[in-house]
């Protein structure tokens, strides 16, 4: 009776040496992953501050083009609208020098004709 008492003892101890075994490597395990899960979040938390700085590049970057663009734009209007005004401009000297070319060829007829009538009248 005592050796079998002394070999059921030796089996449970034997579960409860195996057993402890197996929890020690899972708390390996939980460690393992903790450790895993702490760097990973680590690393998320930099990509964060990266990926923030980047999207402060990019926001920086479509501002300046934005401010680039409006200004090349106003630039534009400007000299459409100075072209414009140059053009009424030319138009109206083009008048003017019609005009002028009108009144010197009627000058002209004008002398021609005082020049006959001075003729005459000799």
């Amino acid at each position: 009776r005592v050796g079998a008492e002394v070999g059921r003892m030796r089996l449970k101890l034997q579960a409860a040496e195996d057993y402890q075994s197996v929890q020690a490597q899972q708390i390996e395990a939980l460690k393992g992953a903790q450790l895993r899960a702490a760097q990973l979040h680590e690393e998320n938390e930099k990509l964060r501050v990266r990926v923030g700085h980047l999207q402060g590049g990019v926001d920086d970057f479509l501002q300046a083009e934005k401010s680039r663009t409006a200004d090349e734009a106003h630039c534009y209007e400007s000299t459409l609208a100075e072209l414009r005004e140059a053009r009424a401009e030319l138009e109206s000297a083009q008048a003017t020098c019609r005009r002028v070319a009108a009144l010197e060829e009627s000058n002209a007829r004008l002398k021609r004709m005082s020049q006959v009538a001075m003729e005459r009248q000799e």
